[in-house]
């Protein structure tokens, strides 16, 4: 057990014996490099090696604002790939969800989109500037109103697919402002018969010609990520989930209508699969993704949080192809996946004042525990870690309202008392962490900061990474420049849809810390990314386990599948034991310290 282990010489001795020290002087936290992380209605914040390149890279989800696929291009600085990888919510109008006016400066028919920046929300502007414009415009909408028309001429109507649609005619100078309910979210068709040439029409802020003269406008309300292979082939693929348009996707006009996304990676990038695989939306307000081999068939399902309303679950039947199968009937404002023991994982939903533990078995989920919670409003995350050393997940329900502690005893979750492990009494976020790689966990909580665990059942408040208060927060945690101590990425705001995020980072430059390992598993075809294996480190009398998954942070979001163990003074591990999510074994034997390894599922 790590409570067992003797004082670390050398600099780690001094570490253990200032544990209670000002940790001003460590500078154990330094600037970190360059990434330009959009914060504008920042939803979620997490951390993918989307490119597959050995680098951790950063992405965000902003609604149908700007996000960003960050690519490290080393040293932990990052550059936006997002146009280049074809990942932008409209790849043929890039720029589109800027929501700006484009500059007005060459002859054309110029269609773009605005939003609160402008005063009004959701608007579809139509200026023709130099020559004369016509079409029609069809909006998936129950409502549509003209709200400027300037030297044109517009009809309001309805067509047989109930599909509302205006038609203009403009002047040159003309300038035509449409609000289609606020959903402009919703894809939209043009038609232009005027100019008839495609590159006189200029599409989004980036002012984008069409490849001809009908064209559709998609604006995604985006909410979360999953990163996992998912149409058979050795690639990452993305299922990106989608809002329901403020509830209006229960309404007729839109059934059916407003799908999430399944972007297949192609080496270079990714394309979007256009029959969506069989990943049927229904009424489903996404807010959370995750990939899951639920029922333990070797292929990874999909599953989705919807808001106010019980998930869904895409059962994986043959590469790339998904069929609906009935999910808990579970409403919570946070879910997460864990392997509690050994078998297939729960699913763990935490909603009004209870957490409940759902598990797949006899061909349908059954209800394994129920657990009260600390607050009666909402959970923000399930944060996991092992902060007792004995191998197995524990969970952090975080809420402003109340955090609660849930210790795992042999497989089954039990209430630990005010304060275990260093558990804040209230938090907005939180990450279980060895930031210094001596073996213990640690825990950082926003807006609490880093809390030290120095191994004799104590744990201190270092001060460091303190924030405000905050109504919202994001906490993640991953080694971005490859020298074996985790960075922070923290998120602050007013609230979950706050208008704008204040995003910190840092790099850990730790001068006191531990030897480390970190290992990269790659699994058998159907779950390339291994998610559900379990990997024990062995060092000396130092034991330590991680499962794939456990560190990812993200409260909406998945794909951060590094695993870490801090060794102390070892500079070599004795054994590493890897247990597949089909129950073979890997056993590798004595290996240097301090690198990153990558083991191959019957390699």
């Amino acid at each position: 057990m790590r409570r067992g282990l003797t004082a670390i010489a050398g600099l780690i001795a001094v570490a253990a014996l200032c544990s209670g020290c000002a940790f001003d002087g460590w500078r154990p936290l330094g600037p970190a490099g360059r990434a330009e992380i959009p914060s504008a209605r920042l939803y979620d914040l997490g951390v993918a090696d989307f490119d597959e390149d050995g680098r951790l890279d950063l992405f965000t989800v902003n609604h149908k604002f700007p996000g960003a696929w960050l690519r490290n291009e080393g040293g932990g600085r990052f550059a936006d790939a997002t146009d280049a990888i074809g990942v932008s919510p409209d790849p043929q109008f890039p720029g589109l969800d800027r929501l700006r006016a484009p500059k007005l400066d060459e002859p054309g028919a110029y269609v773009y989109l605005t939003d609160s920046e402008e005063g009004e929300p959701g608007l579809l502007h139509i200026r023709a500037v130099g020559v004369g414009a016509a079409g029609k415009v069809g909006f998936l909408s129950t409502s549509l109103r003209v709200v400027r028309a300037r030297r044109a001429r517009t009809r309001l109507g309805i067509n047989e697919q109930s599909v509302r649609v205006v038609r203009f005619r403009a002047r040159p100078g003309a300038a035509i402002v449409l609000d289609p309910s606020s959903v402009a979210d919703a894809p939209m068709a043009a038609f232009f018969t005027a100019p008839s040439d495609p590159g006189l029409i200029r599409v989004g802020t980036d002012a984008i010609s069409p490849g001809g003269l009908d064209f559709r406008l998609t604006l995604r309300d985006r909410h979360a990520i999953a990163f996992a292979n998912l149409v058979g082939d050795d690639g990452l693929d993305a299922f990106i989930a989608s809002g329901g348009l403020g509830g209006g996707i229960a309404k007729p006009a839109f059934r059916g209508r407003i799908r999430d996304e399944l972007l297949v990676g192609t080496g270079d990038g990714f394309s979007e699969l256009s029959d969506g695989a069989g990943l049927g939306k229904g009424i489903c307000r996404g807010r959370g993704a995750e990939a899951v081999d639920f029922d333990g068939d070797g292929l990874l399902d999909l599953f989705e949080a919807c808001e106010g309303e019980p998930p869904m679950l895409h059962r994986q039947v043959e590469p790339g192809r998904f069929d609906a199968v009935p999910a808990p009937a579970a409403v919570g404002t946070a879910e997460r996946w864990v392997q509690l023991d050994g078998g297939r994982p729960s699913l763990l939903v935490a909603g009004s004042g209870a957490l409940a533990a759902w598990r797949w078995a006899g061909g349908g989920f059954s209800r394994t525990q129920s657990l009260p919670l600390a607050t009666a409003g909402p959970v923000a995350q399930l944060a996991l870690g092992d902060p007792d050393g004995d191998r197995d997940l524990d969970v952090l329900a975080v809420a402003i309202g109340g955090n609660t502690m849930l210790r795992n005893e042999g497989g089954r979750l039990r209430p630990a008392p005010p304060g275990w492990a260093g558990a804040p009494a209230a938090s907005a976020a939180a990450s279980f962490v060895d930031y210094d790689n001596d073996g213990l966990v640690d825990l950082h909580a926003v807006p609490q900061g880093l809390i030290r665990n120095d191994g004799a059942g104590r744990h201190h408040r270092t001060g460091l990474l303190r924030t405000p208060p905050a109504g919202a927060a994001i906490d993640g945690w991953a080694d971005f420049d490859g020298d074996g101590l985790r960075d922070p990425v923290i998120a602050t705001g007013r609230g979950e849809f706050a208008r704008r995020m204040r995003v910190r980072r840092a790099r850990n430059t730790a001068p006191l810390h531990g030897h480390w390992l970190e290992i990269d598993l790659a699994g058998a075809p159907g779950n390339r990314q291994a998610i559900g294996a379990r990997a024990e480190v062995r060092a000396g009398q130092l034991r330590q386990a991680q499962w794939v998954g456990q560190n990812d942070d993200a409260p909406h979001s998945q794909g951060h599948y590094r695993l870490y163990f801090g060794l102390g003074p070892h500079e070599a591990v004795d054994a590493v034991t890897v247990r597949w999510p089909d129950g073979s074994r890997t056993e590798l034997g004595p290996r240097p310290a301090d690198q990153l390894v990558r083991i191959e599922q019957g390699g």
